[in-house]
Order: structure tokens, then sequence, then C-alpha cells
């Protein structure tokens, strides 16, 4: 049986999102990576996290508050 992490709130800090995900594949490079939303805002780089955390197979992504704020942002 693999591991499950779970974090959140990582708010466009792109050196805290890679120090995290780097941690999880140390610990258990087959685990289940739980993502709890808001991965934009603050920072400037949510856009790469969200991308990348929507590309991974082994994350589960449930958006938060800022998520659907971007989305309405983007909207034309």
């Amino acid at each position: 049986m693999h591991d499950i992490f779970y974090f959140t709130d990582i708010h466009g800090m792109y050196d805290l999102y890679r120090a995290i995900m780097d941690w999880c594949n140390e610990q258990d490079p087959e685990a289940m990576i739980i993502f709890g939303g808001d991965a934009c805002d603050r920072g400037e780089r949510g856009y790469e996290i969200i991308k990348e955390l929507l590309d991974n197979p082994r994350v589960v992504y449930l958006m938060g508050n800022h998520e659907e704020i971007f989305c309405k942002a983007a909207r034309p």
C-alpha cells in the first residue's frame, strides 16, 4: 500500500510547491497526492502550479475558492 499526501494553499509560490512535491516523491514515488485547492493568487506562478497539478496522474485536485476566482477572471 502506498502513502497518501495532502497539501493545500500554495497561492502561486512555485518554490514551495516544488519543495513539497519533491518531498512527496522522495517519501513514496507512487503515492497519491491530494491537493486541497488555492494554488493561485498572491504568488506569480499560480497558473504553472495549476497546470502541473492537473497534468500529474497521481494528483487528485480539489478546486478552492481562489481557483474559482481565477476561472471567472479568465473568461472573456
